[in-house]
């Protein structure tokens, strides 16, 4: 068959081609198995005299969906502005792509992609401790409560439904900010490095997406020297607090929409909403709200007041209340410059704070550097519970597939930031997804924890904590069950297993399945990790040697100590994660983009000297 270069694909710019980590990484997508080589051509974009041969780089297939191979090379270039090409190599078939596309021939330089200038803002810096966290997420009513009873509150364990099934605004359980406190050391012990609070400013419900005020913490929930306490208690134990920030919409009766309900164009906030006239109609809605409920009504973040509200917010709690960063609730619905702006004062209050989009789709455009430092990444988490749901007739194949896919939506550092969730507050839990099957849970969770991102618990489920949709996913945590439960031990060996490097900055390399088994590296300097999972209800088998066949050597299994000189038996939903021997990361040179400065090449420095010396009478300095 021909060359395919129809399918062949780069954009100067995106995922395709960035700045991170002291490298410029790019990337080319191709028809898979199309290609028996690819190579970068590159050179520096200024040049004394003729050109001479580019430098050459042989580019890696480092992913393939089945339909599309990607393929990849990072380096340290020696200049910040250069000129590249890719040399595509099927058989004797040869062409080469350009940005005005594809040749037989080697063209002028100027058809070629550019790199103009490696600039600061080229580089996403994304805080160091976010990348492969363990993130915790905490539904603030149902985790835990310190304190008397007060009077309203059901009982603990109250089932969060009403008697038909439906949603309960109104029940409160009580949890707070004390309660939380209470547990930090079972937190510590568990192994997560970052808790995420959902919303605790006031509000009239439960789920407190409706705020009321954003400068106060619900009443029900503590104070802000509760808030306080909460986040030095989880720093003075090497842990971060996220705060969960609700931009988009507001409660009814947050004091501007309250005003412009009740005094219509007279009202000082009238440019703070989206609404088709005035008055506002409550009964037949003529304003904008989240989903269509008129109980949320949609903020207009383009208002230049509403933004500085907005961001003065977002820099008070980083500074008042010690948080380390926000999620931000129905993030892709928000305007771009107030994201922005959010953006910059919040790393003017904290340099590593960490600002994550709440975004149920793919969402590059969102992580280009100026708004969110990651995501909660579901298009991994379809990836991932599509396979093990209930029914499903996803096959492993198309399991893997997806996995690599999803890893190359974005940069590295964005992949390792994002929040791999397979349940939270929206979603029936993950061990109902899987229809009860703790063994498929624990297959699910060791994807979650071992593919790029950074994996996220919601609340319970490390004790085998059951629920379906929304709300009975919110269920109160069942502290009874902490102590021994056998689900616990394995998450806390899976976070243990997350901590080490390669699991949370290693490149996915290698992914294959074979006879149901799934494999796969995560490659990084000081020793990579192989990670096999059997994701088919049947027992499978390796044979003795197998490891040495897929070209890894092992120092040891993390999970149960397996010998992988031997048959390994692997159960239904059984896995095992094989370390390389630790080592010292190897010499580099560490760059970031503000630093890039361009070289002197000598024969620049010779004519400049011969120059100065012709005109030395000339110049005035």
């Amino acid at each position: 068959m021909p060359m395919d270069l129809a399918a062949v694909y780069h954009r100067a710019g995106l995922e395709f081609r960035y700045f991170q980590d002291s490298k410029l990484t790019i990337r080319i997508v191709t028809k898979h198995d199309d290609m028996d080589r690819v190579t970068l051509l590159y050179d520096q974009k200024y040049v004394m005299g003729p050109r001479g041969p580019f430098q050459e780089r042989i580019m890696e297939r480092v992913a393939t969906d089945g339909i599309k191979d990607w393929y990849e090379t990072s380096f340290l270039p020696e200049d910040p502005r250069l000129h590249y090409i890719f040399k595509l190599e099927q058989g004797e078939e040869l062409y080469y792509l350009y940005e005005s596309g594809p040749s037989e021939e080697l063209l002028n330089i100027r058809h070629a992609f550019s790199y103009p200038s490696i600039l600061a803002h080229d580089e996403h810096l994304i805080p160091e401790w976010s990348r492969g966290a363990v993130i915790y997420q905490i539904f603030v009513d149902r985790f835990n409560r310190v304190g008397e009873p007060e009077d309203g509150l059901a009982p603990w364990g109250t089932n969060p439904m009403g008697p038909n099934g439906e949603q309960v605004w109104n029940l409160f359980c009580g949890g707070n900010l004390k309660g939380i406190t209470a547990k930090v050391d079972y937190l510590k012990d568990l192994g997560i490095d970052v808790v995420y609070l959902t919303p605790v400013f006031e509000s009239g419900s439960n789920h407190r997406y409706d705020t009321i005020d954003y400068m106060k913490i619900d009443p029900m929930v503590g104070t802000l020297e509760d808030l306080r306490e909460l986040a030095d208690a989880l720093h003075a134990r090497g842990l971060k607090l996220v705060l969960d920030g609700v931009f988009n919409h507001c409660s009814t009766k947050f004091v501007p929409f309250a005003d412009l309900l009740k005094k219509g164009e007279d009202s000082a906030y009238k440019d703070w909403f989206l609404y088709q006239s005035l008055p506002l109609d409550m009964i037949n809605k003529n304003f904008d709200s989240f989903s269509h409920g008129a109980m949320m009504p949609k903020l207009n973040m383009t208002n230049p007041e509403a933004r500085d509200y907005f961001c003065n917010v977002g820099r008070y709690w980083i500074e008042e209340g010690h948080i380390d960063g926000w999620r931000l609730d129905v993030a892709n619905e928000i305007d771009f410059d107030f994201l922005r702006l959010f953006r910059k004062a919040v790393k003017a209050a904290r340099s590593d704070a960490l600002v994550i989009g709440e975004s149920w789709i793919d969402s590059f455009a969102w992580l280009q550097g100026d708004m969110f430092d990651g995501v909660m990444h579901y298009p991994m988490t379809f990836a991932l519970r599509d396979y093990f749901e209930s029914g499903s007739e996803k096959t492993p194949e198309k399991l893997d597939y997806d996995i690599q896919r999803v890893h190359m939506l974005y940069t590295y550092g964005v992949q390792q930031a994002s929040w791999v969730m397979l349940d939270s507050h929206d979603t029936s839990r993950l061990l109902t997804i899987c229809d009860g099957d703790a063994d498929k849970m624990k297959a699910a969770a060791f994807l979650q924890f071992m593919v790029p991102g950074a994996p996220f618990i919601y609340y319970g489920d490390e004790v085998g904590l059951e629920g379906g949709e929304d709300p009975d996913c919110r269920r109160c945590m069942p502290w009874e069950r902490t102590g021994n439960h056998p689900m616990t031990a394995y998450y806390k060996k899976l976070i243990a297993a997350k901590h080490l490097p390669a699991a949370r900055f290693g490149a996915l390399r290698k992914a294959a399945v074979e006879d149901g088994v799934y494999r796969f590296e995560l490659e990084y300097p000081t020793g990579s990790l192989l990670c096999v999972l059997n994701v088919t209800n049947e027992t499978r088998k390796l044979d003795a040697g197998w490891i040495h066949q897929v070209g890894f050597a092992p120092a040891h299994e993390l999970l149960r100590g397996a010998k992988w000189e031997q048959d390994i038996t692997l159960a239904p939903y059984d896995g095992l994660i094989f370390a390389e021997e630790q080592r010292p990361m190897p010499a580099h040179t560490v760059m970031h983009a503000a630093d890039f400065r361009q070289p002197f090449p000598a024969e620049y420095r010779a004519m400049m000297e011969h120059f100065m010396k012709m005109n030395k009478d000339k110049l005035n300095f």
